[in-house]
């Protein structure tokens, strides 16, 4: 969830920027402290790695400001049943990445189909404030049924010359119309990185900027039929930077995701202004409480 961090960070300042020219001179006049939320529940697995920090003024140094809320009272609610399980603090470091909150008990395993709510308070600058935001989990159904490949040479073509490509086939989930694929090179690095690719051929100064960021790659398909059925997706060779295995994590996600994945990169209009991603987070909070079922299939790309 590195990726998701930053994008919550950058969100934290575009959100106070004033409305304007496309060159505007920022201040902290419109300066409003909000708990920032990174929160998802996966199928089958207990709330965890739910991070809640904060805001900051736009040329405050980071470095200056404690983001990290340990003392914060974060409860996941099972709406059905109004059973409230609190939440307990993590940290393993210093970084915002390193601290979490989970839930330490074996009685509360997320369930496809139910709806879940995440409550959040803490202080801020004298101030108590609080959150809230509500997700359904995608129904039942939903799972990675084939893979046509599972190892090719980098751009493989076959016997007529065609060039041969990864698909995986998901089983879709019902009433969801809005999936993801992770794709994550194990063995993403300098020596394995692949020079003769026709995308892409950086400098080592550039590559040595980007790595992390090609090792790491996410896709999405949307609008698919709401109805249960399958769906192919193809991985492309665009997204394979490495003569590497690939971990492949597919997931059905809700709204609450689909719409912060799809605006969180679409802040700035066309005169300049700025507008908020889609949060679906009440009260004092930004960011995002998404839900999701998830499968994974693990691929090869060969020399």
């Amino acid at each position: 969830m590195k990726l998701i961090s930053l994008i919550l960070i950058i969100i934290a300042a575009l959100w106070l920027a004033a409305c304007g020219e496309a060159t505007v001179s920022v201040t902290n006049k419109s300066y409003e402290p909000k708990l920032t939320i990174e929160a998802f529940l996966i199928a089958g697995k207990k709330p965890r790695q739910i991070r809640i920090s904060r805001n900051f003024p736009v040329d405050a140094r980071q470095d200056q400001i404690d983001l990290i809320l340990e003392d914060a009272d974060v409860v996941i609610t099972d709406v059905e049943s109004g059973t409230e399980y609190p939440l307990s603090f993590t940290s393993l470091g210093a970084s915002p990445d390193s601290n979490w909150f989970d839930y330490a008990g074996n009685d509360l395993i997320i369930r496809s189909g139910k709806t879940y709510r995440l409550d959040a308070s803490a202080e801020i600058g004298g101030k108590m404030l609080h959150a809230g935001a509500v997700t359904t989990v995608p129904d039942t159904g939903f799972e990675i049924t084939d893979i046509n490949y599972t190892e090719l040479r980098y751009r493989q073509t076959d016997t007529s010359g065609n060039l041969m490509r990864f698909f995986m086939t998901i089983r879709r989930s019902p009433g969801t119309t809005f999936y993801v694929a992770t794709i994550r090179a194990l063995d993403g690095n300098r020596e394995n990185f692949i020079i003769n690719n026709p995308f892409f051929n950086p400098d080592h100064h550039d590559l040595d900027e980007l790595i992390d960021r090609l090792r790491y790659r996410v896709q999405w398909i949307q609008d698919t039929p709401v109805f249960a059925g399958e769906t192919e997706i193809e991985i492309y060779w665009s997204q394979l930077w490495f003569y590497s295995s690939y971990e492949i994590i597919a997931y059905a996600a809700d709204r609450n995701y689909k719409d912060f994945l799809q605006t969180f990169n679409r802040v700035q209009e066309r005169d300049g202004n700025f507008h908020e991603a889609e949060f679906h987070i009440e009260g004092d909070g930004i960011g995002v409480f998404g839900s999701m079922i998830a499968d994974t299939i693990a691929i090869r790309v060969i020399k």
